[in-house]
């Protein structure tokens, strides 16, 4: 990683030589999008270790954050906060999420999701997804004989 190869004194002559002010670097003032890129970073790790609670504690996080940047990626965060809850079988609150980003902006994504948790909510499907509840249960059927 990074702490393995990274040299300070190194840096520091370089900076140097180019005429670079470390004490500028060292506390300047940085955007919040750091912030909000590590929470989304520890979310997606925490998702692919299977770890979905704290994936969600991370993606709760970036999106309590006031950066700037949030509204540029609200929509695609909110699809990670939601797929999260479904995969910890949170149907309402997952729903809720999908349902944010699609007000947020239209996708795809989104809408596949609240189809998912009306699925599983047995709430009022669209034609869509209540076709394909009726061939779920056609295939079911089928593997009865």
């Amino acid at each position: 990683a990074w702490s393995e190869f990274f040299k300070n004194d190194v840096w520091l002559s370089a900076m140097e030589k180019c005429g670079l002010p470390t004490e500028f670097y060292a506390s300047r003032e940085r955007d919040e999008f750091p912030k909000i890129k590590r929470n989304i970073y520890a979310g997606d790790e925490y998702f692919t270790k299977g770890e979905f609670t704290q994936a969600v504690k991370s993606y709760d996080r970036a999106l309590e954050n006031p950066s700037k940047f949030r509204e540029k990626i609200l929509t695609k965060l909110l699809n990670k906060k939601a797929t999260a809850l479904l995969k910890l079988n949170e149907y309402k609150k997952a729903y809720e999420c999908f349902t944010q980003s699609v007000n947020c902006k239209s996708n795809d994504y989104a809408y596949f999701g609240c189809g998912v948790c009306q699925f599983n909510l047995d709430l009022d499907l669209n034609d869509n997804f209540k076709r394909l509840k009726e061939v779920k249960l056609f295939f079911f059927v089928l593997r009865l004989f």
